[in-house]
């Protein structure tokens, strides 16, 4: 396994298609419907991999929580208990312009390739350290 990802995306089809090709390529995939879900699923994971790796693939536009909320949510939450932001979160987004957010390591934008993809998470998964 090369590592672990929390996928978050409110459209139950890319979320379907992105998780079977994050798991094809050798991730273990966990999976959040939106903002508020998926800072649930992060607190776990956080529980579970307190010394290792693992990262954050959300979508921006999504229902009661934005991806951009998201990740200054868990940034916050980083900060007091690692004194340093330690997940990196790729932001998915199909509008053109998004600026980057200081908690988000890099933007891809939507419609996604594939191979930009995984050697997108490739490199952050690899940067990824808790402690």
């Amino acid at each position: 396994m090369k590592g672990t990802i929390l996928l978050v995306d409110d459209e139950e089809a890319l979320r379907l298609s992105l998780n079977r090709f994050l798991t094809e390529v050798g991730y273990a995939v966990t999976v959040a419907n939106d903002g508020l879900d998926a800072l649930a699923q992060y607190h776990v994971l956080d529980q579970l991999f307190d010394e290792t790796q693992f990262i954050v693939l959300t979508d921006n536009s999504m229902p009661r929580m934005k991806g951009t909320q998201l990740a200054e949510q868990i940034g916050k939450y980083e900060q007091q208990k690692y004194n340093k932001q330690v997940t990196p979160i790729i932001l998915m987004t199909g509008d053109y312009g998004t600026e980057l957010h200081p908690n988000i390591a890099t933007i891809l934008t939507k419609p996604l390739d594939m191979k930009t993809l995984e050697n997108t998470i490739d490199k952050y998964v690899q940067m990824a350290r808790r402690i």
